[in-house]
């Protein structure tokens, strides 16, 4: 079963999604376990990271695949977290084909890139904004915007 619960770094998020069960026998000849963290293939299992250190480092120890989320922001803040990923990862004993490395991101497109943006800035600004007092979310002001929508010299 997977995760197993005296696995280091173990969470009930893990799986969460997953179809519900009755408990019944692993498939490994264990013992009892809930279907609920029935691992379905090898490498099945990812865990999304939203870009802070102690959650690439939760993916590094564990060997588990990372998809990492950037809503916003300048995509060269991408690759010190995907170094560290890993560095941790390899330190740990995991094999480096193992860290597998997704990225998900914003992607609209039009008949020019310019009116791409245009036609896309106002509704980027309402998704991201803080939707109450205190809220979750940042203020985008166009030129923001124009700065993380242009291509960047490398």
């Amino acid at each position: 079963m997977f995760p197993a619960r005296n696995v280091p770094g173990y969470s009930p998020c893990l799986g969460r999604g997953r179809r519900q069960g009755s408990p019944r026998r692993a498939t490994n000849g264990g013992s009892h376990g809930s279907s609920r963290y029935q691992q379905t293939a090898k490498g099945s299992t990812w865990l999304g990271v939203g870009g802070t250190p102690s959650s690439v480092e939760r993916a590094a120890r564990l060997g588990l695949p990372m998809v990492l989320g950037l809503i916003g922001g300048d995509i060269r803040r991408v690759r010190p977290l995907i170094e560290y990923y890993r560095d941790l990862g390899q330190a740990a004993g995991h094999p480096a084909d193992a860290l597998r490395l997704g990225l998900t991101s914003h992607f609209y497109v039009g008949k020019t890139s310019q009116g791409a943006r245009d036609a896309l800035y106002p509704h980027y600004r309402e998704y991201l904004r803080p939707k109450t007092p205190g809220g979750r979310g940042w203020l985008v002001g166009p030129d923001d915007f124009q700065a993380v929508s242009v291509p960047s010299a490398r």
